[in-house]
């Protein structure tokens, strides 16, 4: 008699995760996938049950906070966003109003943070002059090297 066991984590980490039945070890196969941003983990047990589908308590989100550089202008835009994938694509594309003059852009910082008031918080912070000072100094290497 075995118990369905919640499986949580990564699911690099899942296969090598095992679980003792009547006192002998036993492998338990793990399968996961993900879709957007739900993820689904099913459980096999050892004595052949049908697996169940457990699906994550919340919603993963993660915020990000981006920097592009105008190759134009050789200024920084910063920006924060929930899907960087498609918002960077916004500004590349020219959908965007304050960076579509200012093209061509690169990006060449972001950092991503699972609580959306961190990276508003983030954000502004790095528009402030102290903020463009310490991203300054930050990628101070990487800036050294395009101005040579």
């Amino acid at each position: 008699q075995t118990a369905h066991t919640r499986c949580v984590g990564s699911s690099s980490l899942l296969p090598a995760m095992h679980r003792t039945v009547h006192g002998q070890p036993s492998p338990i196969k793990y399968m996961a996938s993900h879709h957007r941003s739900n993820i689904w983990l099913a459980c096999l047990v050892p004595n052949g049950t049908r697996p169940q589908q457990v699906k994550a308590p919340t919603k993963i989100m993660n915020y990000y906070v981006y920097v592009l550089k105008s190759e134009k202008d050789n200024k920084f835009y910063i920006g924060y966003t929930a899907n960087l994938k498609k918002r960077i694509k916004e500004h590349f594309e020219g959908k965007v109003k304050s960076t579509s003059c200012r093209r061509p852009l690169k990006v060449i910082f972001y950092e991503v943070y699972p609580n959306q008031k961190d990276a508003l918080r983030r954000e502004d912070y790095l528009k402030t002059s102290k903020g463009k000072t310490t991203l300054r100094s930050m990628l101070r290497e990487y800036l050294s090297k395009i101005r040579n």
